[in-house]
Formats: structure tokens, sequence, C-alpha cells
């Protein structure tokens, strides 16, 4: 939960609007996903301005040139922001990226290496055998590194 936390303050200070977090059991009951929801057409409007794609974003998404001119610290927190929101922390105690945008894992495992001198391989699947998806796996230490990171 520190890191869901830690998600919501930053959200907190970069908006200047409360947002709240809810625990989902899914439907199988062996895992419980949390959502982040904060209703707020300022915020909408803010992040578009940073180039994040509205609607469909797989072949469009990747790291907006703001997040690539950050220091450090930003960086590693927008990273932790993906975790929480496109990533899953797993029992294991691994982080598990799966995305369908294969080109925003791409830029992910650019912003990893970027951080942290660890270069992370994608893998590709084909899902119902039609639809592609990609996946970025940090092992147990590779995510406590991560994780545990304050930056500079």
């Amino acid at each position: 939960m520190d890191l869901i936390n830690q998600f919501q303050d930053l959200f907190s200070a970069l908006f200047k609007i409360k947002g709240n977090y809810y625990p989902n059991k899914r439907r199988d009951k062996r895992k419980i996903t949390y959502s982040f929801r904060s209703h707020s057409r300022e915020v909408f409007n803010k992040i578009s301005s940073w180039r994040f794609p509205v609607g469909l974003k797989k072949d469009k998404l990747r790291i907006p040139p703001i997040i690539w001119n950050m220091e450090e610290k930003e960086k590693l927190l927008f990273l932790k922001g993906v975790i929480i929101t496109d990533g899953s922390i797993r029992k294991q105690g691994n982080v598990l990226f799966h995305l369908a945008s294969k080109k925003f894992l791409e830029d992910i495992s650019d912003l990893i290496y970027e951080l942290f001198n660890l270069r992370k391989p994608i893998k590709e699947y084909l899902q119902r055998e039609k639809f592609y998806s990609y996946q970025l796996l940090l092992d147990k230490r590779e995510a406590q590194i991560v994780l545990n990171s304050k930056g500079v």
C-alpha cells in the first residue's frame, strides 16, 4: 500500500486535488486490483497537454517529452506511477508490465535502463490468436531496487 499512498500524495501535489484508490476483487477471487479515481476536467486537460493520447492508445502511447526532460527523481516517480497503474507487483516480489502498447513498453525499458542500468527484454504474446500483447518483467531483486529507490 505504501506505493499507492505515494502515488496518491504525488497526484495531490501535482494537481492540487484529491483522488482515491479502491480495491477490486477479481471475479476469479485470486487477485485484488486497485483503481485510482479523480474526476476533473482540469486534470484531463493538463495530462492531454503533455501529449498523452486520448482514446485508443496502443499504437500511439509513448513516454512524452516532458517526462524524458525531467530530473531523475521525477522520472522515478513516473515509473512508480506506471507500476501502480499498468504494472503489477506479484506475490513473488517481482514486477510485471503486461501491455498492448509495444512502443510504450520499449520506452519503459529505456527508462529503466537510464535510471538503473538494467536492460530488460520485452516478450511478445499472441492473445486469442489475434491480439498481440507485450510483457516486461523485473525479477524480485530488480523490483526491490526500483521500488525502494528514492532518486537523487
